[in-house]
């Protein structure tokens, strides 16, 4: 094997254990978000609202202006059941959506890699949306995260495709 030719395993390798890693970040943040779309079917409103007062308290205290305390405050109030359970149905129906391409990627199922582009995609258009609405970097970030995963998951994709061929 020529050094060129060992560089290209050697970054190959790198890549997909890089693929893996994102394939265990994604699984870890929808079992995360299943378990906070649980929390929200089941935990009524009032205890979000008792939640917020405990955990703002101190801070009020010091500062009865604190603008994220009374943001908070005002967020938690707000909460209905309709609210509550709709972010409960889309958080966790988000999450066994992402766990099940995930463990379809792992198992290597060839429809899972175009799969797993579009879904993706489709979180990166909801995503830049949310991002117009709210101006949270956390959406850019997981844009970003979530593009390298469609990158890497195409290159997956190109590279059992052509084992299939061997």
């Amino acid at each position: 094997m020529s050094v060129g030719g060992h560089n290209r395993a050697a970054v190959n390798l790198w890549l997909h254990r890089i693929f893996e890693a994102g394939l265990l970040f994604k699984a870890v943040e929808a079992v995360l978000e299943l378990i906070g779309g649980l929390g929200l079917y089941l935990v009524p409103a009032a205890g979000f609202v008792k939640f917020a007062g405990w955990l703002t308290h101190a801070e009020l205290v010091e500062d009865p202006h604190d603008i994220v305390a009374n943001f908070l405050l005002t967020l938690t109030r707000g909460l209905s059941i309709e609210t509550t359970h709709f972010y409960a149905f889309y958080m966790a129906s988000h999450a066994v959506l992402k766990l099940a391409i995930v463990i379809a990627l792992w198992a290597r199922i060839r429809w899972a890699y175009p799969a797993a582009v579009v879904v993706f995609a489709a979180f990166i258009a909801y995503q830049i949306h949310r991002f117009a609405l709210t101006h949270s970097p956390m959406m850019i970030v997981l844009s970003v995260l979530d593009l390298v995963v469609i990158w890497l998951t195409l290159r997956e994709y190109r590279t059992l495709s052509g084992q299939d061929r061997s």
